[in-house]
C-alpha cells in the first residue's frame, strides 16, 4: 500500500540480479508521485538492469496503484553512470 509522505523501499527480481528501490511517495487528488527513485543493486556490485526489467517494475507497481484506487502516476528517477552526464527520466500515465 502506498502512503503519503512514506519512502518506498522494495526489492525485486530482475533477471540481472536483486535490486533495492528506493524513493519518497506522495499521493495527491488520487495521483501516486514516486520522487527521486533510486535503484541499487543489492551485491553492491554493478548491474546493468535493462529497460524490460525495469519496465516490468513499474508495472508492478501501476498494478498496485490501480489495486488502492488511484487514478494516474509519474515517477521521476535520476540515472547516474561513473562517465556520463546525469540524467533525470520521468514517467506518468493514467492508471484506468
Amino acid at each position: 500500500m502506498f502512503i503519503d509522505g512514506t519512502e518506498l523501499d522494495r526489492y525485486f527480481e530482475t533477471a540481472e540480479g536483486t535490486i533495492w528501490i528506493s524513493g519518497l511517495i506522495e499521493i495527491r487528488n488520487g495521483n501516486l508521485l514516486l520522487r527521486r527513485l533510486l535503484v541499487y543493486p543489492t551485491t553492491g556490485a554493478k548491474l546493468p538492469v535493462g529497460t524490460p526489467s525495469m519496465l516490468e517494475i513499474v508495472r508492478s507497481l501501476k498494478d498496485e496503484a490501480i489495486a488502492q484506487g488511484l487514478s494516474a502516476y509519474s515517477v521521476d528517477a535520476e540515472r547516474v553512470y561513473a562517465h556520463k552526464r546525469e540524467r533525470i527520466i520521468a514517467i506518468s500515465g493514467r492508471l484506468r
